[in-house]
């Protein structure tokens, strides 16, 4: 998923996987430290802290099951799955409920 955050102005990209039937946030990559955004290795749930190409990355085994999404057209947030991006703000919603679900159902 990624946004442009609302302090810095500035891309975020943070990546999830789903495991075990939830979603666990695997990394926050950024360029520029603003308000929510980690300034630290010592995160909740990081494994790993680097600086690369111009963008800090904190690495993370961070499970948080479902999501809510303020979703806000000006800062352009967007899900990324696979090979599909969809711009949220398209679907028409100020907020979103984002959680894994059960292919076989």
């Amino acid at each position: 998923m990624s946004f442009i955050h609302s302090v810095s102005r500035t891309p975020v990209l943070d990546t999830y996987q789903i495991d075990a039937g939830q979603i666990v946030q695997t990394s926050e990559i950024f360029q520029a430290h603003g308000a929510g955004l980690p300034s630290l290795g010592n995160e909740m749930n990081a494994t790993g802290w680097r600086h690369e190409n111009g963008q800090f990355i904190l690495d993370l085994d961070r499970p948080i099951g479902a999501m809510i999404v303020r979703v806000q057209p000006e800062y352009k947030n967007t899900l990324h799955i696979a090979d599909q991006t969809i711009a949220l703000a398209s679907l028409g919603h100020s907020a979103l409920r984002i959680a894994a679900c059960d292919p076989s159902e």
